[in-house]
């Protein structure tokens, strides 16, 4: 439940950073809530998870995610956008991958 909540958290960060166009805080939240998604049904520590974790467990879904991690990686690592960059866009698409993650409903 605790995660399930940070995972509002992360949503509710994205969603802000979209609205002051602030590129860092929109990566890092999208890319968090991958984490908490995957650590929930993983059962592992979120922030452990990489897209290397991701490809060995599932490749598909890898596929799906490595835009989103590289696109992270180089605006964490260049210190912001180095591009112009649609975030309302990526936040269709991180929302969309979100609920691809989530598990089927039995």
């Amino acid at each position: 439940a605790q995660r399930q909540r940070f995972l509002h958290q992360e949503e509710d960060a994205m969603a802000d950073a979209v609205r002051r166009n602030d590129a860092v805080a929109f990566f890092i939240a999208a890319r968090h809530a991958v984490q908490l998604q995957l650590g929930i049904q993983w059962q592992v520590q979120p922030e452990s998870i990489t897209l290397t974790d991701i490809r060995q467990r599932d490749p598909e879904r890898a596929a799906l995610l490595e835009p989103l991690f590289h696109q992270t990686n180089e605006i964490i690592y260049s210190g912001g956008a180095t591009r112009d960059l649609n975030l309302a866009e990526w936040d269709v698409q991180v929302r969309q991958s979100l609920l691809h993650l989530q598990p089927a409903a039995v």
